[in-house]
């Protein structure tokens, strides 16, 4: 090959060379998408992921955590399940010991047990007070009118005596029901008890005001035996409600009786009864046995007791709603527990009830020797008994009644039939003298027997007089002499409290 061909052929290969070259440097410096250089969006991924660490380790760990705790908490629900079978087991057998018990005493479970009996309808004074209540024509202000004129010291208005004037007929079926010898009210015992339907108590309570002014209008157009006629009525119609197997029942009986002792007083006042219209009239006042009325009641507060418990039983919830202890709004979600919540809350129901169970007991028997009055210091046992219940005791708190106050309502008509004997010698001996006697001995001499004597203290009524006036009264609950101050009269001197003594007659 010549000189000339090997000059110009070597330049043409090294611009190849330089070519190939620059596009390899080239290729090296270009930035191309691979594995070890992510894009953009790379980073975010990459931050986002290791903000959350514990949602991909969240599985695993939980894993691992039931792993280590399965055999705990296991052996844990199988003592839990041990101790409530336990409980349950021990709860049932005291419970139904206890109520075998009372079966054994011929004691009733349910109030249905001591609804009153039936009686003959020619006998029922219900039927007639029902026929009175229809009959009745009165306004609101003619029932105020006749309500003001029982007050103390108050006078007939037109409106009452024309109220009176009107419902003569009512009056008429009034006192033909309260010479019925039995009453019995057509009541449903056999529903939910409290869902008893109790209308004839308002009725009743009506009637015996509307008679109580009639008697008093007698006595101050000197009628007294008409007078006198009337008030028989109203003790009577007290006995009648007095048959009733409720609390409610028993405090309007109590109600009806002091609205009859305060109309006699005033009856007593207005016109002197001699001996042989006393002696009468006493004899013909219904022999009202209070103590048994309010053991009634007990066995029916006890009753009512029970069937609170068996209906808790059933839905806890739904029972707790009823009784007023739950909301009324709880939601439907939590309703659907109660079936649940009774069945975990099984055990300690048992228990609740079982307190409950001795908890009357104890109320009962203070009661059964028919001990008037009761035993100083009975009735705060009881209230420290109920305030010192066991936290699952939630419904022995709520069902268990004040008994307290009923107590001392049995107590304080004792007191109140005693002071009506009381109160006819005296009236007695007014009729014979033209005054009343400056000591009570005097008016037992001349009435031929001792008279009554103050339940609370075994000792003779508290009494003074002035010759036209008197003032007879019991020493009350606390047995101490309040000077003739009642819960119903104003405060005593000196003392800025109320006294607690059964005053006789009317309290202003």
């Amino acid at each position: 090959m010549s000189p000339l061909l090997q000059t110009s052929s070597q330049p043409q290969l090294s611009g190849h060379a330089v070519a190939f070259s620059a596009a390899q440097s080239t290729l090296k410096h270009t930035s191309v998408p691979n594995e070890t250089q992510p894009d953009e969006t790379r980073p975010n991924e990459a931050r986002h992921s290791s903000r959350f660490p514990a949602f991909r380790s969240l599985p695993g760990r939980v894993r691992r955590l039931w792993k280590k705790t399965r055999r705990g908490l296991l052996v844990l629900l199988v003592v839990a399940a041990l101790v409530h079978a336990s409980v349950n087991i021990y709860a049932s057998v005291m419970l139904n010991r206890e109520l075998a018990q009372i079966r054994q005493k011929s004691e009733p479970l349910t109030i249905v047990a001591l609804a009153p009996p039936d009686v003959p309808a020619a006998q029922n004074a219900a039927p007639l007070y029902k026929q009175a209540v229809a009959a009745l024509r009165l306004s609101r202000s003619e029932e105020a009118a006749i309500e003001n004129a029982g007050r103390p010291g108050a006078v007939f208005s037109r409106a009452a005596v024309d109220a009176l004037q009107k419902n003569r007929p009512a009056l008429e079926l009034v006192r033909r029901a309260a010479s019925q010898p039995q009453c019995r009210f057509p009541v449903d015992w056999n529903g939910a008890p409290h869902q008893i339907l109790l209308p004839h108590y308002a009725e009743v309570r009506r009637l015996a005001r509307l008679l109580a002014a009639q008697s008093l209008q007698c006595a101050h157009s000197r009628d007294r035996d008409t007078a006198l006629r009337d008030v028989r009525a109203l003790f009577r119609m007290s006995d009648h409600l007095a048959r009733e197997p409720v609390l409610i029942g028993f405090l309007v009986a109590r109600a009806t009786h002091s609205l009859a002792t305060v109309t006699l007083s005033r009856v007593l006042e207005a016109s002197p009864v001699p001996a042989a219209q006393a002696r009468s009239f006493l004899a013909s006042l219904p022999a009202t046995d209070w103590s048994a009325s309010y053991r009634r009641t007990l066995l029916a507060e006890r009753a009512f007791t029970i069937w609170g418990f068996n209906a808790a039983r059933e839905d806890w919830l739904q029972a707790r709603e009823d009784f007023g202890i739950g909301r009324p709004d709880t939601p439907g979600v939590v309703k659907c527990l109660g079936k649940p919540l009774t069945l975990f809350w099984s055990p300690l129901l048992k228990l609740d009830e079982l307190y409950a169970l001795r908890l009357w007991e104890r109320a009962l028997a203070s009661v059964t020797p028919m001990q008037v009055p009761a035993p100083r210091g009975e009735s705060a046992l009881l209230r420290e008994s109920l305030d010192d219940a066991p936290r699952y005791a939630t419904i022995t708190r709520f069902l268990f009644p004040e008994l307290h106050r009923a107590r001392e309502v049995r107590d304080s008509i004792e007191a109140a039939q005693r002071q009506v004997e009381v109160a006819l010698a005296l009236s007695h001996f007014r009729s014979r003298h033209g005054r009343y006697p400056a000591r009570l001995q005097q008016a037992a001499a001349l009435w031929g027997k001792a008279v009554p004597v103050d339940p609370y203290h075994n000792q003779p009524f508290q009494y003074r007089s002035d010759g036209r006036n008197f003032t007879l009264y019991s020493i009350g609950p606390n047995r101490i002499d309040d000077g003739g101050h009642s819960a119903f009269t104003r405060k005593r001197p000196n003392s800025g409290t109320r006294g607690d003594d059964i005053v006789w007659g009317p309290q202003s």
